[in-house]
C-alpha cells in the first residue's frame, strides 16, 4: 500500500512538472488579421515558437470554455493557432486576453497562461442587401478619346504600375515574360461615380454607411472609377485594391476616429 501510494504521488509530481515544462518558454506572436465585414467571422492567428530542443505537444487556445485550436510543435519550430471571433459591429475589433494551455502528458493537470498581444481586426460596415442606384448627380459623364484609360478598343500593353487595376493585367504576357503588363484601351473613359454621404437617403447613420459600403463593393467589382465623400474624408476617383480598402476603412471608422473600437 505504501509503495503504491508513493508511486502514484511520484507519477503525479512528474506529470505536473512535465505539463508545466510543455508550456514554459514558448514565444507567442500575433499575426496580421485581414479586414472583414460586419456579420462575418474575424480570423485571428497566434504563432507559437518553440526555441527549445524538446518538442511541445497539445498546445491549445481555449475561448468561451471551448478549445478553439491545438497544435504539436517540433523542436526549434513554430506552429499556428488560429481562432475566429464573430463580429456584429463596424470599427476595430480586439479579441482581448487569450488563454493558451496544455494538458500534456496525462491530462491530470492543466498549465495555462493569459496573453494580450494587442491583436485587432478592421470591421467594415455590413453591405446593404440590395444594390443601390446612385442619383444622377453622383455619377460623372464619361470623356471621349482618352489615351490609355478608355474601355473600348485595345491598343497595347505597358508595364504594370502600382495602383493599376488587376482587371487590366495581361496574365498571358505575365506567364510569357515573367513581368506584369497592363492592357491599354482607347475610346471613352469609364464613367466616374461619386459615392457621396449627402446623396444617400437613409433613416440613420448606420443604414447610410451600409448603403455606401454596398456601393463601394459594387463599383469595385464592376471596375468603375469611383470616389467617396464622407464628412471629414474624401478619396477618389480611382479603382484599386488600396483605394477600396481606404474607402471602406473610412466608412468603418466613421464616428470612431482612427483608434475607435467596434464591438463583437
Amino acid at each position: 500500500g505504501y509503495m503504491l501510494t508513493f508511486l502514484l504521488a511520484a507519477l503525479g509530481n512528474i506529470a505536473m512538472l512535465a505539463t508545466w515544462r510543455n508550456l514554459a518558454g514558448l514565444r507567442l506572436r500575433g499575426m496580421a488579421t485581414a479586414a472583414v465585414f460586419a456579420g462575418a467571422q474575424a480570423r485571428f492567428t497566434l504563432r507559437a515558437e518553440n526555441p527549445s530542443a524538446d518538442a511541445r505537444y497539445a498546445i491549445a487556445i481555449r475561448r468561451d470554455g471551448i478549445v478553439a485550436a491545438a497544435v504539436d510543435i517540433a523542436a526549434a519550430q513554430s506552429g499556428l493557432l488560429p481562432f475566429t471571433v464573430a463580429v456584429e459591429k463596424r470599427g476595430m475589433l480586439g479579441p482581448g486576453r487569450i488563454r493558451v494551455e496544455t494538458e500534456y502528458p496525462l491530462g491530470l493537470f492543466i498549465a495555462w497562461t493569459y496573453v494580450d498581444l494587442g491583436l485587432s481586426a478592421l470591421v467594415y460596415p455590413k453591405p446593404a442587401e440590395h444594390k443601390y442606384t446612385p442619383p444622377p448627380s453622383a455619377a460623372g459623364d464619361g470623356e471621349q478619346q482618352s489615351d490609355g484609360d478608355g474601355m473600348e478598343d485595345f491598343t497595347g500593353l505597358r508595364k504594370y504600375r502600382a495602383g493599376d487595376s488587376w482587371r487590366r493585367v495581361s496574365w498571358k504576357a505575365a506567364a510569357r515574360t515573367g513581368e506584369l503588363y497592363a492592357k491599354e484601351f482607347s475610346g471613352g473613359r469609364p464613367r466616374l461615380q461619386w459615392i457621396d454621404w449627402f446623396d444617400i437617403d437613409a433613416r440613420d447613420t448606420e443604414q447610410r454607411l451600409s448603403i455606401m459600403t454596398r456601393m463601394v463593393v459594387d463599383a469595385a467589382q464592376a471596375g468603375r472609377v469611383y470616389g467617396v465623400r464622407v464628412p471629414g474624408f474624401e478619396r477618389g476617383p480611382a479603382n484599386s485594391a488600396a483605394h477600396r480598402h481606404e474607402c471602406l476603412q473610412a466608412l468603418a471608422l466613421y464616428g470612431h476616429g482612427r483608434g475607435g473600437a467596434g464591438g463583437a
